[in-house]
């Protein structure tokens, strides 16, 4: 698989995380069910595992996949990140594999 190929399927998966993790979120707020209960950590680790298993595909070793998906709420609260004096604002997909390529 060529490293665009690679690309395109790493990024669909996370789309496909972030709108089942947006469908959860939208079922369960108004039920005030708490972070730590069965449903939830369950969903939160499952997650967390597809976000593992993304980054040894692409090799991210700073863990930037998860940090796009919980900090930045998949690209909707961007931040900055990069290498001091080579900082930019992660907010799309194209932004985050350039970080991710920067450290690897």
């Amino acid at each position: 698989m060529n490293s665009d190929k690679k690309w395109r399927f790493v990024f669909e998966r996370l789309r496909e995380i972030q709108v089942q993790s947006d469908r959860l979120s939208e079922a369960t707020d108004g039920l005030l069910v708490a972070p730590e209960s069965p449903l939830l950590d369950c969903a939160s680790r499952l997650g967390c595992s597809l976000l593992q298993s993304l980054s040894l595909i692409v090799g991210d070793w700073g863990e930037n996949l998860a940090w796009y998906a919980y900090e930045c709420d998949y690209g909707r609260e961007p931040k900055e990140a990069g290498l001091k004096g080579n900082m930019q604002l992660i907010d799309s997909h194209k932004k985050l594999r350039w970080l991710i390529e920067l450290v690897v």
